[in-house]
């Protein structure tokens, strides 16, 4: 969910569209949200942190492959 879905900004925003645009699936299979959970520990205090991911950068985990 993008900010701009939940309170009117005020100006035109291209979260989406722009997206959509400039981002290709690799195949039919890696279209959609990818969410992922991370948990956290202070001391007591535990923590539970869900974010999505937008995009990532497929060649440059390729090409660490190889340079180790």
């Amino acid at each position: 969910m993008e900010a701009s879905d939940l309170m009117e900004i005020g100006h035109v925003t291209f979260d989406q569209a722009l997206k959509r645009k400039m981002t290709k699936s690799r195949s039919k299979f890696t279209s959609g949200p990818f969410f992922q959970l991370v948990q956290y520990q202070f001391g007591n205090f535990k923590l539970l942190v869900r974010f999505e991911v937008d995009c990532a950068d497929y060649a440059a985990v390729k090409a660490a492959r190889f340079l180790i």
